[in-house]
């Protein structure tokens, strides 16, 4: 390959990194350059490059195309300090190429982007990102072409003073008429060198020398600001490598040939697992509670202190049928956790996977592991059966996501049959710029194509599925949302947040009644609304009605609910168990049906946990729950992150087990009896109700069921109480009994053997039933 005797620029000194971080070789995230508006690859892949680790490219997964080239001295990444939560990062370093924002392969020979609003992954019949293979320090990208399968290795050398930036290519069949994108070079002039082109930019005078080595019939074009190869053909399994050299500003001919590797011969052994990143696992000893109650809180001791610094802000998990489990954080690592006993003195974490863009789901079926990422689902697979992840496949990838800190995909269930199910945040602030913001969707088994089922949610940061395949949703207070909530989910359902209704709303505005989409940025600037705060078109219908209100005081910022399906865990056994994130809590959520609709009772546990839990499941061995979390936004939590074990010890429990809610006043059930006289005695007991208002203002103050223009509470009166024979069922006779959003009960009672019983119970009364 020729080159110019040249110099180039000096490479800036590294932004300090005090965490010091070793990631793995990629880095998977939304990546901006030179400022917050510029984005180089919403669903980017930032690998790092040679022997000295201080070369980067971008693979943009959409386009399917490297974006961006550049080098950086010192082991940063390439990048500003990714944070949770915060902006995304931008390339830290010295860029010395990059492409336009066009398919990174042309089809019939064209490069027009034929995406609507140029987002989201390419059609799957033009290019379609497969996924990636980690051999040691190696990537390997995996990727289709039209009907032609791809691997390509990104590369970098230095010869002399030359960067000199490779990309190896094999395709698995035979290919003709290829097609891809080298440059962007606004007015690129070419001209011809030993093994290639040398491409000026007449702007500001760069130069770079590019080079195909392999391949038959190499042609090179510049066309509408991009350098473009041609291959004529490729013979399958035979590699052929575009080396990209830039030059600086130089205006000399090459005169010199830079002595680069050999091309290699193949590519499909470093697809096959290479040796371990991470082989020696961190043991931690677990803290297992006393049983000094009926559920009490074991800490699975997290590696806060490991070799590589990762993080433990742990999004989501589940286990394996012989019992390890696997947990995902939000820094993108996933672990492996073995050890798990009733003890808990030998817990082993494999660091099994890094490199996830945000990942805040984890699902295991039939032995293989889903990750949720911002990005994709990603099924990671051990090849070579080291403990660690070698295939990074893409399963489904068709979300379209925007800069915003907020725009999570949250959570990652399956119904019994094979369906996947998760949901995606609305930004905030909540100026809706996508369909898939706000939404759940839903995945058929084999991944092929995504589906809306419901919208109108704001965070919904949990979804729960039961046996019978119902779907129960979290969700928080905000804008549109006036207090947390648990939805029952619907096909078709709307869920409230008027922004991400992703449908036509009938509402009033300006003194007229119109019917549009509010989710499209379109009509919003064409009728000068934002769709959120005080001054909102009013909408004329409703939304679908949670099956339980929580109030902001008690969950500001909810987690996932989840089935206890197992008969191990006392009386609460097969209940719909709900987790608050921001205020560390476990709730049973108690149902009752009146008709066709139901009462909710939220009753929380009171259990401590010192981490934001907002996912949780059942271990397949021991029966117990499992919660786990984080600490990334406003929440009570003092641990970074967390996994607990809350186990049933078989001492009496003093829970309501059910309920229901009449025009007389309210029944409760108990798991275990009470005493006759605290039972008996109306002092014992305190009530009050109110109703929410639903508007595009943040919340809402509690309003008066009896008064409804006025902000406050209603005192109710207990006018008798009386316990059942079996001294388990309590009932209170209240006075002007009438539904509500809210129902707060506050309970002081004793066990049938004197032991101290106080609970406060949250219950939503659509309906009244009858005594």
């Amino acid at each position: 390959m020729a080159a110019a005797v040249c110099s180039y620029a000096i490479e800036a000194p590294p932004e300090e990194d005090p965490t010091q971080k070793q990631r793995g070789p990629f880095y998977s995230g939304c990546i901006r350059w030179r400022s917050e508006e510029e984005v180089i690859a919403y669903k980017g892949m930032v690998i790092t490059l040679g022997k000295d680790e201080d070369a980067y490219v971008c693979y943009d997964s959409e386009l399917v195309r490297l974006s961006l080239g550049w080098v950086m001295k010192g082991k940063r990444y390439g990048l500003t300090v990714p944070r949770f939560n915060a902006p995304p990062p931008t390339v830290a370093g010295n860029v010395r190429f990059g492409t336009a924002a066009i398919p990174g392969w042309g089809k019939e020979g064209k490069f027009a982007d034929p995406r609507a609003g140029k987002r989201g992954p390419l059609p799957k019949d033009w290019a379609h990102h497969k996924g990636l293979y980690v051999h040691g320090k190696k990537v390997v990208l995996h990727y289709s072409v039209g009907a032609i399968d791809v691997l390509e290795l990104p590369g970098f050398e230095r010869v002399e003073q030359w960067p000199v930036f490779t990309r190896t290519f094999q395709t698995a069949q035979n290919a003709t008429n290829l097609a891809l994108t080298v440059l962007h070079v606004p007015g690129a002039v070419l001209e011809p060198a030993e093994s290639g082109r040398i491409v000026r930019n007449p702007a500001n005078g760069e130069t770079f020398l590019v080079a195909c080595e392999g391949g038959e019939g190499a042609t090179w074009e510049a066309r509408e600001g991009s350098v473009i190869l041609k291959l004529a053909a490729v013979t399958a399994n035979q590699p052929f490598r575009l080396d990209i050299a830039p030059m600086g500003k130089t205006h000399e001919a090459p005169n010199d040939v830079l002595a680069l590797s050999p091309v290699s011969a193949d590519l499909r052994p470093l697809t096959q697992g290479g040796t371990p990143l991470w082989p020696e696992p961190v043991q931690t000893v677990g803290e297992r509670a006393k049983d000094d109650a009926a559920y009490v809180v074991d800490h699975l001791t997290e590696p806060l202190k490991n070799p590589w610094k990762a993080d433990t802000l742990f999004g989501g998990f589940d286990f394996f049928d012989d019992g390890r489990a696997a947990v995902c954080t939000a820094q993108g690592e996933v672990w492996v956790v073995s050890g798990i006993d009733d003890k808990l003195e030998q817990l082993s974490w494999r660091r099994f996977a890094s490199g996830l863009f945000q990942p805040l789901g984890l699902r295991i079926v039939q032995g293989k592991m889903y990750v949720l990422g911002r990005d994709q689902i990603t099924h990671l697979s051990d090849l070579n059966k080291d403990g660690e992840a070698d295939h990074y496949e893409n399963f489904n990838n068709d979300t379209i996501l925007s800069t915003n800190p907020a725009d999570y995909n949250l959570d990652l269930q399956t119904d019994s049959a094979g369906n996947f199910y998760f949901g995606k945040a609305t930004p905030w602030l909540p100026d809706i710029s996508t369909p898939h913001q706000g939404v759940i969707f839903k995945l058929p088994p084999d991944g092929s194509k995504l589906e809306i089922i419901a919208t109108g949610l704001r965070v919904p940061n949990g979804v729960a599925i039961s046996p019978s395949g119902e779907i129960a949703v979290s969700e928080n207070q905000g804008h549109w949302q006036p207090s947390s909530k648990v939805n029952l989910i619907r096909p078709g359902g709307f869920y409230g947040m008027m922004p991400s209704a992703q449908r036509e709303i009938e509402m009033r505005w300006g003194g007229k009644t119109i019917s549009v989409n509010p989710s499209d940025p379109a009509v919003r600037k064409e009728l000068g609304f934002a769709g959120y705060g005080p001054k909102s078109p009013v909408p004329i219908g409703l939304y679908d009605r949670p099956l339980a209100w929580i109030p902001w005081a008690v969950d500001n910022s909810s987690g996932a609910p989840f089935w206890a399906v197992t008969d191990q865990w006392g009386p609460l056994s097969h209940q719909l168990l709900f987790t608050s994130y921001g205020r560390c809590a476990l709730f049973a959520t108690l149902r009752h049906r009146v008709g066709d609709l139901e009462q909710g009772a939220m009753v929380p546990m009171n259990l401590p946990f010192d981490s934001g839990i907002m996912r949780g499941r059942v271990h397949p061995r021991d029966g117990q729950v499992y919660v786990a979390g984080l600490r990334g936004w406003l929440t009570t939590a003092r641990r970074a992150g967390g996994l607990y074990r809350v186990r049933y010890t078989g001492k009496p429990a003093d829970m309501p087990v059910d309920f229901a809610v009449t025009t007389s006043g309210v029944e409760l059930r108990f798991s275990d009896p009470l005493h006759p006289q605290a039972a008996a005695d109306i002092t014992n007991f305190t009530a009050e109700r109110w109703n929410y208002f639903w508007s595009g203002a943040y919340g809402s103050l509690d309003y008066s069921v009896t008064h409804p223009k006025e902000s406050k509470r209603d005192a109710l009166a207990i006018k008798a109480a009386r316990l059942s024979p079996d001294a388990r069922t309590l009932t209170l006779d209240i006075a002007d009994m009438r539904k509500s959003h809210q129902l707060q009960l506050n309970l002081k009672l004793r066990s049938a053997d004197g032991r101290p019983v106080e609970r406060v119970l949250y219950l939503t009364v659509p309906v009244l039933a009858r005594p």
